[in-house]
């Protein structure tokens, strides 16, 4: 199954469609029905056989006013009862009131109202069929836009970050972005805006603009450090961040890595087609790689934390990671951990993969169906 949308449109391997599968089986049960319906009226017509019902009183008393002569079967369907719509009499052969029975041929109708009842439930059946296709589709939308937009979240935020380290530390690191200290190069607190102008390439084939703020009271490798990220016009691949982050170091762990909390407030990304998504974050991060270089290229990155927000779709979630995201700094995608996330009231999971730089990832559902997807470029 291809998620041709603004992140999922390919795999690596081969999920089954159910959602297509499900209206496929949903046809072949209403052409099915029809055809069984079509044998049985076809039986029904074919066997209808002629009930005899006694008569209350002679057939002349009742029907004295219309001489019918013998042996002669006549249409009295004016005066026929409405329970029996279709009503044939007939006289004895002799030409006597036929005073026992009464024949009542019921099978044009028996047929009719037999035909309208059949068709009555497969109309039924295939709306009740229609309404729960569009009712997963509706539910698998708001998955997979949920999925799309954790993924960003996430995505955009390690890009940011090292994109900030790069600035700070490494003057840029090439010849875009731009970056201004407001109080001389070393002194702290301060003020660091790095400008990437209309578009900026950066080493990965990102692309860039606009403004990022830095305010940061201490080396950031330094224990009790802090650096507050703002937005100005800034943008991701043509994608639209807006709002705060926050970093504080906590200092060095056990294993002598250096110990981050991040936090993200009324963040927003407004993509190309004009939705977007808004979100709130703790994480909690360890440089597990790379800490003891003067580069930011061979970072990495372990994180761990919970999030809220509101998808695209208008749609509230919450999100836990269940496995610890890995993001290298050479690698523009996230390549292993898992998030767990919930919309309403089913709870679902992302997989970032075992730590192969390719941006592919696992989706997978409350019922079981796992989905493959390719992440942003």
């Amino acid at each position: 199954m291809y998620f041709d949308g603004f992140y999922f449109s390919d795999r690596k391997q081969q999920p089954v469609n159910y959602n297509l599968e499900y209206k496929f089986l949903v046809k072949i049960a209403v052409v099915s029905l029809i055809a069984r319906s079509e044998n049985i009226l076809g039986y029904l017509q074919s066997h209808t056989k002629h009930n005899s019902y006694p008569m209350e009183q002679p057939f002349s008393k009742v029907f004295s006013a219309h001489q019918i002569s013998p042996s002669q079967t006549f249409n009295l369907s004016r005066f026929k009862p409405s329970s029996h719509p279709s009503v044939y009499y007939s006289r004895s052969p002799t030409g006597q009131p036929f005073s026992h029975s009464v024949t009542f041929s019921q099978t044009q109708n028996f047929t009719h109202d037999m035909k309208k009842s059949l068709l009555f439930l497969i109309a039924l059946i295939a709306s009740i069929a229609a309404f729960e296709s569009c009712r997963k589709n509706d539910n698998n939308d708001v998955v997979i836009a949920t999925a799309e937009d954790l993924s960003a979240n996430e995505d955009y935020t390690e890009q940011i970050d090292l994109d900030a380290d790069i600035a700070v530390e490494e003057r840029g690191g090439g010849p875009c972005p731009t970056v201004t200290f407001a109080q001389p190069e070393g002194t702290w607190p301060n003020t660091i805006t790095i400008d990437f102008g209309a578009a900026c390439t950066r080493p990965d084939g990102r692309v860039l603009s606009g403004i990022l703020i830095i305010n940061q009271t201490a080396e950031i490798r330094s224990p009790g450090a802090v650096r507050t990220i703002t937005h100005d016009n800034f943008f991701v691949d043509g994608v639209k961040v807006e709002g705060t982050r926050t970093w504080t170091n906590n200092g060095q762990n056990a294993s002598g890595q250096w110990s981050y909390t991040k936090l993200a407030t009324d963040m927003k990304l407004t993509f190309e087609d004009g939705s977007s998504t808004t979100w709130s974050k703790t994480r909690n991060s360890t440089l597990i790689e790379g800490g003891s270089t003067l580069t930011h290229w061979d970072d990495v990155w372990s994180s761990t934390g919970t999030a809220s927000g509101i998808n695209r779709n208008g749609k509230d979630f919450t999100a836990t990671i269940i496995e610890p995201l890995i993001k290298r700094a050479g690698c523009r995608w996230i390549s292993s951990g898992i998030i767990e996330f919930t919309v309403g009231d089913r709870t679902r999971s992302l997989d970032f993969g075992e730590g192969t730089c390719d941006r592919f990832g696992t989706l997978t559902l409350d019922n079981g169906d796992v989905y493959s997807i390719r992440l942003r470029r």
